[in-house]
């Protein structure tokens, strides 16, 4: 065991890993007036539900409760704070991020030209499957006579809602 720590020495201190402890019961359990009939009806709702209500023996309450284990701060060696790292390794998780990255091969352009092409077929296989529906032609057409009457702005029927700005004058 390890000697107790002196009075200055709380920045390196660190408690033991122990289980939380149950409350002491007291020796006088009795239940509240009323209680005992909420109780009951409570036990035989469960009952009802098929669940199994144990019930517990009064010289259980009457044991003594067992001690929680006494803890004592220990003071651990300032070494456990600055580990030492093995070349290339760090404790910064962007470097870390990065650096398995670095690992990760790329695509070869060969690779790259075959996925845009699969993306540019699908993107043109939904258009058609959209454009062949008679409510979204309908869209369309209907769009494409709003705008030949300047009744909209071809920003918005391509997306782009908000005006461009206008250079001030001086």
């Amino acid at each position: 065991m390890r000697p107790e720590a002196p009075a200055h020495a709380a920045r390196n201190r660190v408690a033991p890993a122990t289980a939380p402890q149950p409350a002491p019961a007291t020796r006088d359990a009795t239940p509240e007036p009323g209680a005992t009939e909420e109780i009951d009806q409570v036990v035989s709702m469960l009952g009802d539900m098929d669940i199994e209500v144990e019930t517990v023996e009064d010289t259980a309450l009457a044991e003594e409760p067992e001690k929680a284990p006494e803890t004592e701060w220990v003071e651990e060696p300032a070494e456990a704070e600055e580990t030492e790292r093995a070349p290339g390794e760090t404790a910064d998780p962007v470097r870390m991020y990065l650096q398995e990255m670095g690992g990760v091969p790329l695509l070869t352009r060969e690779e790259e030209v075959a996925i845009a092409k699969e993306i540019e077929s699908g993107e043109r296989e939904v258009r058609e499957a959209v454009f062949s529906l008679e409510p979204a032609l309908a869209y369309v057409m209907n769009l494409a006579e709003r705008l030949r009457r300047d009744e909209i702005d071809a920003r918005h029927v391509f997306g782009d809602d908000e005006p461009e700005s206008e250079p001030a004058e001086g």
